[in-house]
């Protein structure tokens, strides 16, 4: 991967296989365990992504399951996210999404993660995976929705 830039085609190509995949995560420490079963979204690409942060882009100012699959779809393509005057703030993710699914399966270090210690991020969630990457941490945020746990990096 390393001197490899990923469009935004490659996230998306990634991610929907994703679509039908559930994790289950069996976490233990002092003798409780918790169970963390994760799944994917249509909804849950436009966070990850960060495409929440190219406001200046009206295509994206519609429902994100819609937006997920004008990308899919090519509907809405490269160049039009690539023009955003914030595009420089997503680089990293449309770097990395693309290894969501080995970030997953390697299943490095998960932290119970404290919204109110950490001033890391203003992210609420409940969990904290933590992988590496050509040398660089990757984090993902899991947040509970009901039963359900969310990815967010």
């Amino acid at each position: 991967m390393k001197g490899f830039m990923n469009n935004i085609y490659d996230c998306v190509d990634s991610y929907a296989p994703l679509l039908d995949v559930e994790y289950s995560l069996l976490l233990g420490r002092k003798g409780k365990t918790t169970l963390l079963n994760i799944q994917f979204c249509e909804n849950d690409f436009f966070h990850l992504l960060g495409l929440q942060y190219l406001t200046d882009l009206a295509e994206l100012k519609r429902d994100r399951k819609i937006v997920f699959n004008a990308l899919k779809s090519r509907i809405i393509h490269c160049h039009q996210i690539e023009s955003s005057c914030f595009y420089n703030v997503i680089t990293n993710r449309i770097r990395y999404l693309p290894s969501l699914e080995f970030l997953f399966d390697s299943n490095d270090t998960i932290f119970k993660y404290n919204n109110g210690l950490n001033s890391f991020s203003k992210i609420q969630a409940e969990f904290l995976m933590k992988n590496t990457i050509e040398d660089k941490n990757i984090f993902i945020f899991l947040s509970s929705d009901k039963s359900e746990h969310r990815a967010i990096m």
